[in-house]
């Protein structure tokens, strides 16, 4: 999912993504993926998180850059969504976002103009909600203003299922293509509009040619028994997932050696999470559950299911049963307990918010009463979900390794990296705070009616807590690497256009090789007059993979016109 692969930092392993998602799209004879969707994280709630990549605008233009470029390089189409300010799915299709014009742009607009003109996507698709009174499919100001007159997009516009609002009104504001509703197909609706010249032949004309330039030519790319090797495939989800994963917490807990006996406790493990709901839910091609993959590495494996994914409590007879497991099966010196643990599928989706950041009870319940029974040092929590969730379990185990939700190979991927085969080298693209209470939209966010307001202006994500001295519980960007790195400035330049930094990254440690990401950030200077946040990503790059001792030097540079 998109949550996962940003903590990647890689636009290029996102273009891997695209050309893969491609090739089965292909395969299927489709000629349009619907995505990628980059809407800002406003609120770690937002029922459909999952689809969308950070609370920073920048991070998000880069990798949705590199999945549009990935896609569409085998001649598949894109359709980059949802446009625009769509940040909660309470009341989605009624909704209206309140919106200033300054946070609009510097936030909400950023990422999409810089997809637009540097990736040409086929499709921009419109958003149910309306932005400032009007619906995005019949949004003038959005889908003429800005843009077709000021980002000189010249693709199709397409409307969310269902979200052409009065299509008359919708084509003559700027959509191309409509999605249909429950009813259907509004041609009904516009051909009485042209009998009785609401529409003329030109617009017509000009609807007409957009469609056929950026739908219909899409055809000539399908390919008959086109060929896809689905292992392949899956071993492209598994390197993906490997590059994504968030170490949080390590007490030299993980990785794990292999003469050590592994304990697997939570159903997590066995019916993995691995994708969100919603539209977007498909079938895997392939499925190797966690306890399946460590075994396969060679590891002796116990488990035990101490919880149901579907369950929120947990009985007493099987708290006991699983205590009474564990005390069988474990030897301090050489066990390490995996605990599977995180949002089940009744807790995010599409077509709903999330009330709060907690995880299911039965699964901190139990975690808690093993903590009691053996000691956390020997306990790694391996978390799931699309979104920020209550990682206050983080006092009762030595070390969390966080999967977000990592396609068709993640119990594969789990097994790579609690091994040491693959060194962590994820950080996180959203802040995790400590409660939903801390968050900068939490008074404005899924209101009891239609008016959103968003007046936390652009203090979204990272800007606010660092702002306004905001404690959280792990920040945006944040990893942990099995080995250490020294990052050291080599040089700073900067032109009228251009700021560059160049750092030396060296791995300093003695057992493991590993991969870094540096991150560039900028601030305002002191006597700004407008209010800014205390600083702002302006780069990042990412290390090859660096061998004990090895070093790789980086160069990260960023527009001026972008600190404006």
């Amino acid at each position: 999912t998109a949550s996962a692969i940003a903590c990647s930092w890689n636009p290029a392993i996102v273009k891997k993504m695209g050309e893969a998602i491609a090739k089965e799209a292909k395969k299927e004879q489709i000629s349009i993926v619907l995505g990628c969707g980059i809407n800002i994280k406003r609120s770690p709630l937002c029922g459909r998180n999952f689809e969308y990549f950070s609370e920073d605008p920048y991070l998000t233009g880069k990798l949705a850059t590199g999945y549009i470029e990935g896609v569409q390089s085998l001649g598949i189409g894109t359709s980059l969504k949802h446009y625009a300010v769509n940040s909660q799915e309470t009341r989605r299709m009624t909704s209206n976002s309140q919106i200033d014009e300054r946070t609009l742009r510097e936030i909400y607009l950023s990422a999409f103009e810089e997809v637009v003109k540097k990736a040409k996507p086929t499709s921009v698709m419109a958003s149910y909600n309306r932005i400032n009174g009007e619906f995005g499919a019949r949004n003038k100001y959005l889908l003429t203003d800005v843009l077709r007159k000021e980002w000189k997009y010249q693709g199709g516009v397409v409307s969310d299922w269902g979200a052409a609002n009065d299509i008359v009104s919708c084509m003559k504001n700027g959509l191309t293509l409509e999605m249909p509703d429950p009813k259907g197909f509004h041609t009904d609706v516009l051909k009485e509009a042209y009998k009785d010249g609401r529409i003329t032949g030109q617009e017509l004309d000009n609807w007409t040619k957009n469609v056929l330039q950026n739908f219909v030519s899409l055809h000539k790319n399908i390919e008959e028994n086109y060929e896809v090797d689905m292992e392949e495939q899956n071993q492209v989800a598994r390197k993906l997932e490997n590059e994504s994963a968030v170490l949080l917490k390590n007490n030299s807990v993980l990785p794990i050696g292999k003469e050590k006996k592994v304990i697997i406790i939570g159903e997590l493990a066995r019916q993995m999470r691995f994708q969100g709901g919603g539209s977007s839910h498909i079938q895997p091609t392939k499925m190797t559950n966690a306890i399946e993959a460590i075994r396969e590495k060679g590891y002796q494996v116990t488990y035990i299911q101490g919880y149901q994914n579907e369950k929120e409590e947990l009985g007493e007879k099987q708290l006991q049963d699983t205590i009474e497991k564990l005390k069988q099966e474990y030897r301090k010196k050489d066990c390490v307990i995996l605990y599977f643990i995180g949002l089940t599928e009744s807790y995010e989706g599409e077509g709903y918010d999330r009330k709060n950041l907690k995880i299911p009870q039965n699964q901190e319940e139990l975690l808690a009463e093993i903590a009691e029974t053996v000691g956390k040092d020997h306990i790694a929590a391996i978390s799931f979900g699309g979104a920020p969730m209550d990682f206050s379990f983080e006092k009762n185990v030595g070390a969390i390794l966080h999967m977000y939700l990592g396609g068709q190979a993640v119990g594969e991927s789990v097994a790579d990296l609690i091994s040491g085969e693959v060194n962590p080298s994820g950080k996180l693209a959203e802040t995790i705070p400590f409660s939903e209470k801390d968050t900068p939209a939490w008074r404005y966010f899924a209101p009891p009616n239609d008016d959103v307001e968003y007046r936390e202006s652009i203090f979204v994500g990272y800007r606010y807590y660092e702002t306004f001295h905001v404690p959280v519980k792990y920040p945006f960007g944040y990893g942990l690497s099995y080995t250490d790195f020294k990052i050291e400035t080599q040089s700073v330049t900067a032109d009228a256009n251009k700021v560059t930094v160049k750092v030396k990254v060296t791995n300093t440690g003695s057992s493991y090789s590993g991969k870094e990401i540096v991150q560039v950030y900028y601030s305002a200077p002191d006597s700004a007059e407008a209010e800014k946040e205390y600083q702002e990503l302006g780069g990042f790059a990412k290390t090859d993979e660096l061998a004990p001792g090895e070093s790789q030097i980086l160069t990260i540079s960023y527009d001026t016109k972008d600190i404006r």
